[in-house]
């Protein structure tokens, strides 16, 4: 062997050597994915159980001072991350004498979001709108718990709570159809823009005018907020904007921002703040509600971007979300009213002009609308024409059946509808679910089966029908066409059929409100329910039209179908309630009033959640006093939401009721800063406690609420928590908003109550605690000051 032979060995022990330092024991490595100077991603595999996972290699040694405190920080508390739409990390290892460490993740799919982009746009459809939806509802799921302090006080994280990686790469896409956002975020210590490399092929799409030279520059896709190149500052708003590049992207696969590889940090600020103004064309096909938030998100200005709060306020995302099993975190449900809430109310206002899908605002009237910038600042380009491929897509044929774990496809995902006025939505001739077809002529098909059927309904909104097409059933056929006298004469032999999915006959009636038609088929398939989509499981005739609206349907059939109730065990009057339908709701009533659903909800408590007056109005004599297993009742709902002139209908008969901790619609209402719902129940459940002590002006001073504190004060000062409050018996209203560091409320306490000042004492094993020993150990200038101005008052 010769010297170069034994310098190659050499080098290829050294190798190997290298390759089994980066293994943490019991894995199996896998092939490299992505190598950085400072991070190595492989694939592997758990060799135990041989499960699919990452390994995220970080090379210590490449890391600077402040980059490797950073990075500490960062992936601690990784492995105790729960969500389901977030990827589990397994293990975060550093071994012994290594200077790398290893952040051991799950690998649930190699299929993410690029995938998909490229997978529709190779095929010449969009994305339907409803799909669109459906991920920005679990994208928003993932980054509340992300966003969420109390989630990161529990997982005791002393890292920035922002995610600062949202891009297509970061998405997992499941086998099951759900979107999981990594775990794992390199940008929080790496100081690096949140990027995709855009190959040749695709910057020639983009881009289709050639250099002067032929050669392209290497390009990438910028997904990092603005703010960042400015100033380096990155905010909870700045994920919001990344995850508006985002669905800007599924809209319309096309990144948002495109510069060269090469390009620095300030010439990208600049370019960023050049073009923003644009805000790029989204095609038209989708709504103006979609669009409009999707600019709201990009707005330049990290202070005029929607609130995750604002976002789960949506009703478009709270459909999708309750499709999901889920509702809103606990933290972002301190929603203001969207009366008082400028994104929302905007949001109401483009949902109210949008009464036919055809309709499509201009630019310059969703500018007004939203303020946030002049009309002249947004090009007409923003009428950008749909796809002519879009025409051509087919229809899926759902007559197959459904598993119970499936996740729905875009054919079963429901649209979205605004709650006081729903956004209708076309069915295309022939096209994909959830595309309007495109102006001119429509191409030819010559498959006509592959061409779906012309929507038959005279409002044109998306039924149970066309979600489930299935031409097996005669008698369904001839319902739909409206051919009576095959109706006639196939009931006697096909009456009581259903297709796979659980669709009926009579069902395909209810909606035409074919009456004659239903109260011959009622008695032979009335409580016939759904099967398959799973949102829709278990839902009767009944349900389907109480959502429609169609009164005289509903007045056929509540006859044989009150009181069934749905998978979820919501019954057509919740259904009706939740839809705002009053004319439904005020038939309903007296068939199904006082049932409430799995989670002890009655019809009232949802109409008072969504804010719906005349809902309520109508439902109040019937199920007002309910309450759920936890104790809870409408009123709190509505305190707990801002909606004074619910509180008023509801209050006259659940004042004074309390949850099993002895929560009261007050202190909700104080909690979230509702000084005149605070007025008008703070006379009756003032000095009512909760069953550690806690009092209506305690929720206030913690909450920083400070009228609402000038209102309890003179009712409840001087009174204490008990042993059985998680921090201590002795706790008072002044000591709990010094602690949460509320100066507003404590200045005003000790301005006005000497009780409160003598008895801010809390109660523990190593003695008492009076409020001045806690603002000193604050130690902020505000409490330092506050002992300057008040100590020489304390009376011992």
């Amino acid at each position: 062997m010769n010297g170069s032979e034994k310098e190659t060995s050499g080098k290829i022990v050294k190798r190997n050597k290298m390759h089994t330092e980066y293994t943490p024991h019991g894995y199996l490595l896998g092939k490299l994915v992505k190598q950085h100077h400072a991070l190595d991603i492989y694939e592997a595999i758990r060799t135990h159980d041989n499960h699919p996972v990452c390994i995220n290699r970080i090379k210590r040694d490449e890391l600077k001072t402040m980059e490797l405190v950073d990075m500490e920080l960062s992936i601690r508390h990784l492995p105790f991350v729960i969500n389901p739409y977030i990827t589990k990390c397994f293990s975060v290892q550093r071994h012994n004498g290594s200077s790398s460490s290893y952040v051991i993740t799950d690998r649930p799919s190699t299929e993410t979001l690029v995938n998909l982009i490229a997978s529709a746009r190779s095929q010449g459809e969009h994305l339907s709108e409803a799909k669109i939806w459906y991920i920005f509802a679990q994208l928003l799921y993932a980054l509340a718990s992300i966003h969420d302090p109390i989630e990161n006080q529990r997982l005791k994280n002393d890292s920035p709570p922002v995610h600062m990686d949202i891009r297509p790469s970061s998405i997992c896409v499941t086998r099951d159809g759900n979107y999981l956002l990594s775990v794992f975020s390199p940008n929080k210590f790496l100081c690096q823009p949140s990027t995709e490399p855009v190959s040749s092929y695709d910057y020639m799409l983009l881009n289709p005018k050639p250099s002067e030279d032929g050669q392209h520059e290497p390009q990438q896709a910028i997904y990092t907020a603005p703010e960042w190149f400015l100033t380096g500052e990155y905010t909870a708003a700045s994920d919001i904007w990344s995850l508006g590049a985002l669905l800007y992207e599924l809209c319309t696969f096309k990144p948002l921002f495109v510069v060269p590889s090469s390009m620095d940090k300030r010439d990208t600020a600049a370019l960023l703040q050049s073009i923003a103004a644009e805000r790029r064309p989204i095609p038209q096909e989708y709504t103006d509600i979609l669009r409009c938030t999707i600019y709201y998100m990009l707005n330049i200005n990290p202070s005029n971007r929607p609130l995750l709060s604002d976002l789960f306020e949506m009703r478009q995302v709270v459909d999708m979300l309750y499709m999901m099993n889920k509702t809103p975190p606990e933290t972002f449900l301190s929603m203001p009213s969207p009366s008082s809430n400028p994104f929302i109310s905007r949001m109401k206002t483009i949902e109210r002009l949008c009464d036919t899908p055809e309709t499509r605002m201009s630019p310059d009237v969703l500018m007004d609308i939203m303020d946030l910038a002049t009309p002249s600042s947004f090009l007409v380009a923003n009428y950008e024409p749909k796809s002519a491929n879009t025409a051509t897509c087919k229809l899926r044929n759902r007559s197959d059946n459904f598993e119970e774990a499936q996740a729905p496809d875009d054919n079963q995902l429901p649209i979205p509808t605004a709650p006081s006025n729903p956004l209708k939505l076309t069915l295309p001739e022939a096209g994909v679910q959830g595309a309007t077809p495109p102006k001119g002529p429509t191409p030819i098909i010559k498959d006509a089966s592959a061409s779906s059927k012309a929507n038959p309904y005279d409002d044109k909104t998306l039924s149970i029908s066309e979600l489930n097409p299935d031409k097996a059933n005669s008698l369904i056929l001839a319902v739909e066409v409206k051919d009576v006298e095959k109706i006639m004469q196939l009931i006697p032999t096909h009456a009581g059929r259903a297709t796979l999915d659980g669709r009926t006959a009579l069902m395909v009636a209810a909606e035409q409100e074919m009456i004659d038609v239903v109260r011959l088929l009622a008695p032979k398939e009335a409580k016939m329910a759904l099967k398959a989509p799973r949102i829709f499981e278990g839902e009767t005739a009944l349900m389907q039209v109480a959502r429609r609206g169609l009164i005289s349907a509903v007045t056929a059939l509540a006859p044989y179908e009150a009181k069934c109730v749905r998978r979820d065990g919501q019954t057509a009057l919740m259904i009706a309630a939740q839809a705002q339908k009053k004319n439904v709701v005020d038939v309903l009533i007296h068939f199904e009033h006082g049932l409430t659903d799995e989670d002890g909800w009655t019809a009232l408590k949802i109409a008072s959640n969504f804010g719906y007056l005349d809902i309520v109005e109508s439902l109040v004599s019937f199920e007002a006093g309910i309450a759920d297993d936890t104790g809870e009742t409408a009123l709190m709902v509505a305190a707990n939401k801002g909606f004074l002139d619910i509180v008023k209908s509801l209050q006259p008969a659940e004042i004074k009721m309390q949850t099993t901790e002895g929560q009261t619609a007050l202190m909700c209402a104080v909690h979230k800063g509702h000084a005149s719902i605070c007025e008008l129940l703070a006379p009756e459940e003032a000095k009512l406690k909760k069953v550690d002590g806690t009092t209506a002006l305690m929720c206030a001073a913690y909450a920083n609420s400070l009228e609402c504190v000038r209102l309890l004060l003179h009712m409840e000062e001087g009174m204490q928590t008990n042993s059985l409050y998680p921090k201590g018996a002795g706790y008072t209203a002044l000591l709990l908003a010094i602690e949460q560091r509320a100066y507003s409320a404590a200045e005003y306490i000790l301005a006005n109550s000497p009780l409160e000042r003598k008895k801010s004492v809390v109660l523990s094993s190593d003695g008492s605690k009076t409020w001045i020993e806690l603002a000193k150990e604050l130690g902020s200038p505000e409490a330092l000051t506050l002992i300057a101005n008040y100590s020489s008052e304390q009376t011992v």
